[in-house]
C-alpha cells in the first residue's frame, strides 16, 4: 500500500498533525494489521513521542475508528455528491474515490473488524447504505431490500481492486469497473424478499477430536478474530484440556492455516468435478459458480477467516494460500475465455476477482445472506459480471 504521507521533521508542529496521525495509522493499519501496530509505531511515523498522539486520541482503538471513518469519508461524500437519479454519475463518481483510495479497502474491510460491532457496522457500512439511499431516489428508484443488495454488490466490484491488483491501465480500470458497477445496477435480477432467517438444527460437534477442536477454531476465530482467542477456548469448547490440543494442533496459527487450506481444497475438488462431468466450458462454469456460492453460503465462517485473519498464518503457508487462489482466478478466467473467446485475459481476469468478492460481501453480510433465494441471486449477479455483456443471451 502506497504511504499516505510524508513525516514532518521531528521537532516541528505541522496544523495538520492530527491529519498526519491519522493517515499514518491507516497506513500501519492496512500494512500490518491493528493488533501488530502500537501508538509508539504511529508516533514513530510522524516523528512525535506516543505522549503526543494522545493529545489527540484516548487510545489506539479509538485512533482505529477514526481512521477508518477518515479514510472512508471522501467515498461517502462522492456519494452524496451525486444527483439523485444520475446512476451515471454516481458510478462515475464512486469508481474514481474508489480507485483514488484504493489501498485503503484492506483497512476498511479487514481492520475494521477490531471495533465494536455496532460502530464497525456504522461506519463500515456507510458508504454501502449511502448508495443504497441514491438507487432508491429518482424516476427509476428501487425498492429497499433490492437497493442494500445492489449496492453492497457494487461496492465490492470497486473495492475488489484493493485485494487483487491487476495490470490494466488507470483509464482502462476505471472504464471496466464502471461498465461492471452499471451491470450490478441494470441487470434483471429475481425478486428480492425480505430476510427469512431460521435457526439450525442443533448440531453435535464431530466425534473426532481433531475435528472437534478445528471446528470450534473456525468459529470462535471467525466470531472474535485470531488475536482474541487463545488455545484454551477452543480446547473449552469441546471439552478438550490444553495437553489434549497438542496432539492435533501445535498453535493457533497451525489451525487457522488447516481451515484456510480446507476452504482452499474445497474449491479445487469442485472445479475438478465440475471439468469432469460438464459437457462443456459454460455448463462447467456455471457449475463452478453454484458450488462455490452453495459452499460459501453454508460455510461463511471460512470467507470471514480469510479476509480478516489470513494474516496470521505463517508466511510459507500464507504464499501458498495466496498462489492457490490466483491459479484459481486463473482457471476460472480460462473457463471464461474458453466459452466466451475474444475477451482479453486481463479483463476477465478483473471480471471474475470481481464477481468472487461480490460473493464474499453478500455471504459476509447477515442480513443479504439471509435473502430468500440468495444462492441463485448470487448466481445471476456473478455470471453478469464474469461473461461479457454480448455473450448475456448465451447463458439461458
Amino acid at each position: 500500500m502506497e504511504k499516505a504521507s510524508t513525516a514532518p521533521e521531528r521537532g516541528t508542529r505541522p496544523r495538520n498533525r492530527r491529519a498526519l496521525i491519522l493517515a499514518a495509522a491507516a497506513d500501519l493499519f492496512a500494512q500490518r494489521g491493528y493488533p501488530q501496530v502500537s501508538m509508539t509505531d504511529v508516533a514513530k511515523a510522524v516523528s512525535v513521542q506516543p505522549s503526543a498522539l494522545y493529545r489527540h486520541f484516548p487510545g489506539k482503538g479509538e485512533l482505529l475508528r477514526e481512521a477508518v471513518a477518515a479514510n472512508l469519508q471522501p467515498v461517502v461524500e462522492s456519494v452524496i455528491q451525486a444527483p439523485d437519479g444520475d446512476l451515471g454519475q454516481l458510478v462515475l463518481s464512486l469508481g474514481r474515490a474508489l480507485l483514488e483510495h484504493r489501498g485503503n479497502g484492506v483497512l476498511w474491510e479487514r481492520e475494521s473488524r477490531h471495533l465494536p460491532p455496532a460502530v464497525r457496522f456504522e461506519i463500515a457500512s456507510g458508504a454501502k447504505f449511502a448508495i443504497s439511499s441514491k438507487l432508491q431516489s429518482g424516476s427509476a428508484a428501487l425498492p429497499a431490500a433490492e437497493a442494500d443488495l445492489r449496492a453492497w454488490a457494487m461496492f465490492a466490484v470497486m473495492v475488489s481492486v484493493s485485494w487483487h491488483p491487476n495490470r490494466l491501465s488507470k483509464a482502462d480500470e476505471e472504464t471496466h469497473l464502471a461498465t461492471l458497477a452499471r451491470t450490478v445496477i441494470d441487470m434483471p435480477l429475481p425478486p428480492i424478499k425480505e430476510s427469512d432467517r431460521r435457526a439450525g438444527a442443533a448440531l453435535s460437534v464431530p466425534r473426532s477430536r481433531r475435528e472437534a477442536l478445528l471446528a470450534a477454531a473456525i468459529r470462535q476465530f471467525a466470531r472474535s478474530g485470531f488475536d482474541a482467542v487463545s488455545l484454551d477456548d477452543i480446547g473449552a469448547d469441546v471439552g478438550i484440556a490444553g495437553p489434549g490440543i497438542y496432539r492435533h494442533f501445535s498453535n493457533k496459527a497451525e489451525m487457522l492455516a488447516a481451515a484456510l487450506y480446507r476452504a482452499t481444497e474445497v474449491r479445487w475438488m469442485d472445479l475438478s468435478r465440475a471439468l469432469s462431468e460438464a459437457a462443456d466450458s459454460s455448463a462447467a462454469l456455471q457449475r463452478i459458480l453454484s458450488s462455490h456460492i452453495s459452499f460459501s453460503l453454508s460455510c461463511p465462517e471460512y470467507l470471514q477467516l480469510a479476509v480478516s485473519e489470513r494474516q496470521h498464518v505463517p508466511e510459507r503457508d500464507l504464499q501458498n494460500l495466496l498462489e492457490a487462489q490466483n491459479d484459481y482466478v486463473a482457471d476460472v478466467a480460462s473457463l471464461v475465455q474458453d466459452a466466451y473467446p475474444g475477451t482479453d485475459q486481463e479483463v476477465v481476469r478483473v471480471r471474475v476477482k470481481a464477481a468472487l468478492h461480490v460473493i464474499s460481501s453478500v455471504v459476509r453480510t447477515p442480513f443479504l445472506r439471509d435473502i430468500r433465494g440468495i444462492q441463485d441471486i448470487l448466481e445471476d449477479l456473478a455470471w453478469g459480471i464474469m461473461v461479457p455483456a454480448a455473450d448475456q443471451g448465451a447463458t439461458s
